[in-house]
Parts: structure tokens; C-alpha cells; sequence
């Protein structure tokens, strides 16, 4: 095999490619055109471990000819314009054409955001900030390590509590406060 033959099929196992459609079967396989506007059926979209797409139309990827065959064509990546936050070096995270995102910074914060901007921000320093509505559909133990009581327990003890009335002459009794009004809930 000559060098020019051999510096040709290396050069051609590498491209870049456009994803015309995507669906996921086990694996991602998508629709792609590469070279020339050539059509491949059925590539392979591979992802780092853990991660998954349904990457949209239009999405950039590096085709691989494995074996140096157009019979198997694999791609690497899912690349779109407008879905980059940010970043400084090291940094890294993934965003969704929504405006949905997440980031890990040099820094060592974590940052999620909704597409409304609602955010979770994990700072670094044992605080978590959240910027819009929190719901939470368990119980809330403040303090955990120190106490035991959850919100709603503290609410129960709120309501039903009174206090005894100071400088009152009454005899023998202790006359007591009512519950408070309004009632917590």
C-alpha cells in the first residue's frame, strides 16, 4: 500500500458531520451528513460515561470511520451553538437549548438553573443558595446534628403553647395566656 493511499484513508477516517435526526435505541443512533452532504443511517452517537442526549438537528459531531471503513461510521460530540455558559479553564457542564443548565466551577461550586432562572448554587462552604421557590414535600430538621425537631414539630409546639400571666392576684390558681392567634401552619 503506498503512503499516498495510506495518508488518504487516515485523512478521510476523521470528518465533521451534522446530525439530521436522533433517537434513542440502547444507544443513541442518529441520522448524519458528512462529507459531500453524503447521508449515513444508524451512527452510533457516543457519549462520556454517564451522559446521554438526544442531540437536535443541526447539532456538530466528529465522525469516525472504525477500521477505516465508511460501513461503520460512529460520532463523538453534539456540539450547538448558543448552549456554552461562562466557563474558566477546568471548568465544565452541560446546558439544554431551553437555557436549562448545570456547572461545575474552578472554584469548586456547583451551579443548576432552570430555564425561569430559578437557581441551586452549592457554594463551597457547606451553604446552598436558592434563588426562587423552595417546596419540599418531606419534613425539615434544622440543625440536624444538634436537635431533633422538625419544622413541623416546632409549629405543633408553637400553636399549643401559653404562658402564666405575671402580677396577676387570682388566689390560688395561675392564670395562663391563650394559644396564639394567629395559629402557625
Amino acid at each position: 500500500m503506498s503512503l499516498e493511499r495510506v495518508h488518504h484513508m487516515v485523512r478521510s477516517a476523521i470528518t465533521r458531520g451534522k446530525i439530521v435526526a436522533c433517537a434513542l435505541a440502547g444507544r443513541s443512533l442518529a441520522q448524519v451528513t458528512g462529507l459531500a452532504g453524503e447521508t449515513k443511517q444508524s451512527v452510533e452517537v457516543l457519549h462520556p460515561y454517564g451522559w446521554f442526549a438526544n442531540l437536535p438537528a443541526g447539532a456538530d459531531v466528529v465522525l469516525l470511520q472504525v477500521m477505516g471503513t465508511r460501513d461503520h461510521v460512529v460520532a463523538l460530540g453534539g456540539d450547538a451553538l448558543g448552549q456554552n455558559v461562562a466557563s474558566a479553564a477546568g471548568e465544565f457542564g452541560a446546558k439544554h437549548a431551553s437555557g436549562t443548565f448545570f456547572h461545575f466551577t474552578a472554584d469548586g461550586r456547583l451551579t443548576m438553573q432552570d430555564a425561569s432562572g430559578a437557581k441551586v448554587v452549592m457554594m463551597n462552604n457547606g451553604t446552598v443558595v436558592v434563588t426562587g421557590s423552595l417546596l419540599v414535600s418531606g419534613d425539615i430538621t434544622d440543625n440536624y446534628t444538634t436537635q431533633n425537631e422538625t419544622m413541623a414539630g416546632q409549629r405543633t409546639i408553637y400553636n399549643e403553647h401559653t404562658h402564666l400571666v405575671p402580677n396577676v392576684q387570682t388566689g390560688t390558681s395561675s392564670p395562663q395566656t391563650s394559644t396564639p392567634t394567629p395559629q402557625e401552619v
